[in-house]
């Protein structure tokens, strides 16, 4: 590109001396025109080519970034917690008696009032995590506790059914229903850190495994037994859900989920061995309604979204993580995060991100259908 601008160069200056030697005898006021007609329309050729640097800087790869890809971890791109601290308490769920854990934000000098007006006091919506099969809640811990800086307050029980003859940890449907009026109930308890605190009108699933199984069949408005007794209806409430490593299918056939247009994003991580990432996305394609969304997490494998691989009495994953807990944890929760808020709390700062998050973020395949 610098030889051809040198031959352009040249040759209006070839055309400037003919057009002096031929018309030397012109007077200024027409030779200058005829100049300024040429150099015009060179200028325009020159400016229509990109530049030398253009070019390499568009076909060579920025040493500056390829430095830092090597050194940076795999997480390269971030959506900020709106809260720095979060508080937790155990509880009992009244309508089951589940054992449960509540983690919930807690404001601070520097985060005063991130997701409200700032004359208001916070109020979070509520997000029930359902677990995965015989995990046990506090193994969920770290997870929870960054969707709850996110602004959620989240409940995480024990729930235990007997399916197998014997007493096990299995989610079921009618934990939505209970979770949110224990929600209710704690809202108007003067005694609860979250009196007042909770928004009783917007409820979120995350599910894990199973979890993301119930959570389905709860979006679906499904109530099939054992994971379902009595009756269920769908609350009003219910706006969204995320779940990592779920599928839905029965008999050999993905089952198709109905769901009203209420927002489901799955995730799954990429060296899953127990339900592999395209079950999940296959489960995907089969929402019948957007908003939707695929994330694949690189190098996570089922217990991604776990403080620790394969914990005790579950079922064992075979394949090993490429990346660590900590680094799942904050990847899966960060997206699961991203989409909550994007859907359940009309966050535009998520929605942004959910937009384009996937482009900076190395650590993800991302679908998405707003």
């Amino acid at each position: 590109m610098r030889v051809q601008r040198m031959l352009w160069l040249m040759l209006l200056a070839i055309l400037t001396a003919i057009a002096v030697s031929q018309f030397a005898d012109i007077k200024g006021s027409t030779l200058s025109p005829l100049l300024a007609h040429t150099s015009a329309a060179l200028l325009r050729v020159e400016q229509a080519m990109p530049s030398a640097q253009q070019v390499l800087l568009a076909s060579m790869p920025n040493p500056a970034t390829k430095s830092e890809a090597k050194s940076e971890p795999i997480l390269a791109s971030k959506l900020e917690p709106k809260f720095d601290r979060v508080g937790k308490y155990a509880t009992t769920i009244p309508a089951n008696g589940d054992r449960a854990d509540v983690y919930y934000p807690i404001a601070t000098p520097s985060k005063p009032t991130q997701a409200i007006a700032s004359n208001s006091k916070p109020t979070f919506p509520v997000a029930l995590l359902l677990q995965g099969f015989n995990v046990e809640k506090s193994v969920y811990s770290k997870f929870a506790t960054q969707i709850a800086k996110h602004g959620f307050v989240v409940v995480l029980p024990n729930h235990y059914t007997s399916v197998r003859g014997q007493r096990e940890l299995f989610a079921q449907v009618g934990e939505v229903p209970d979770v949110l009026a224990y929600a209710r109930a704690e809202n108007q308890n003067p005694k609860s850190p979250l009196a007042g605190a909770i928004d009783v009108t917007k409820l979120v699933l995350i599910g894990h495994s199973h979890g993301g199984f119930i959570g389905m069949d709860a979006i679906r408005n499904a109530c099939d037994p054992p994971w379902c007794v009595g009756t269920y209806s769908r609350p009003p409430e219910l706006l969204a859900g995320v779940f990592y490593g779920s599928d839905l299918w029965y008999d050999g056939n993905f089952i198709s989920i109905k769901n009203d247009r209420i927002p489901i994003a799955f995730m799954v991580g990429s060296k899953d061995s127990l339900i592999a990432d395209s079950a999940v996305k296959s489960t995907y394609d089969i929402v019948q309604t957007p908003p939707k969304a695929f994330v694949r997490v690189l190098g996570a494998n089922h217990y991604g979204i776990a403080d620790r691989d394969n914990p005790s009495g579950s079922p064992k994953e075979k394949a090993r993580p490429e990346i660590d807990q900590e680094a799942a944890i904050d990847t899966i929760s960060r997206w699961a995060a991203a989409f909550l808020r994007a859907y359940a709390t009309d966050d535009g700062v998520a929605m942004d991100y959910l937009k384009s998050g996937a482009r900076s973020d190395r650590g993800v395949n991302v679908l998405w259908q707003g």
